[in-house]
């Protein structure tokens, strides 16, 4: 599993956005709910957006650092700009969440749903990196596109809502496999 570009170290996060950051974090707090799934806002959030923990089969807490961000609808209305560059990425980050806010009115092709709606992108920290994201999605530069329209190319389509993720005790080199 090749990773070329390097994630930012573990250190205090210098805020910069327009406050979408936020929303997409309360909405990642609700579908977490929905799910089952504990999440709590870090509170220093120093570039980890959620502290999130799931309840296994044993009654072990299983935790999980995740980054939340929100797609942007594009000009052409038929993509969603995401911008997460890996460089921003922090080193303990374990998944990161990515929020689509559709609004179609005709039925999405990916999650089969009409009207608005959010689609989620759950991506383990490593399968982000990895050299292979970039065969479809370019996400080293300042903003990266999903064409939400058209099927999810992999790892993507594993990665829509993989809420199981957050129940996994490790993301294991077989599983970030499995996304390719």
């Amino acid at each position: 599993m090749p990773i070329t570009t390097q994630r930012r170290p573990a250190e205090p996060n210098k805020k910069k956005g327009n406050g979408s950051g936020k929303r997409a974090e309360i909405l990642f707090d609700e579908e977490c709910i929905n799910h089952g799934i504990h999440s709590f806002e870090a509170t220093n959030d120093v570039g980890i957006d959620r502290l999130v923990y799931h309840i296994d089969n044993k009654g072990n807490r299983v935790y999980k650092n995740v980054q939340v961000t929100i797609g942007s609808i594009n000009t052409s209305g038929n993509c969603f700009q995401v911008n997460k560059p890996i460089c921003r990425l922090r080193e303990d980050i374990d998944i990161v969440a990515i929020c689509l806010p559709v609004t179609d009115e005709e039925r999405n092709i990916n999650s089969g749903r009409m009207g608005k709606h959010n689609i989620w992108l759950l991506i383990p920290a490593e399968v982000y990196c990895d050299d292979r994201m970039f065969a479809y999605y370019t996400t080293d530069k300042k903003g990266w596109y999903i064409e939400y329209k058209e099927h999810l190319k992999p790892p993507l389509d594993k990665a829509l809502e993989a809420w199981w993720l957050f129940s996994r005790s490790k993301i294991s080199n077989k599983l970030v496999e499995s996304f390719f």
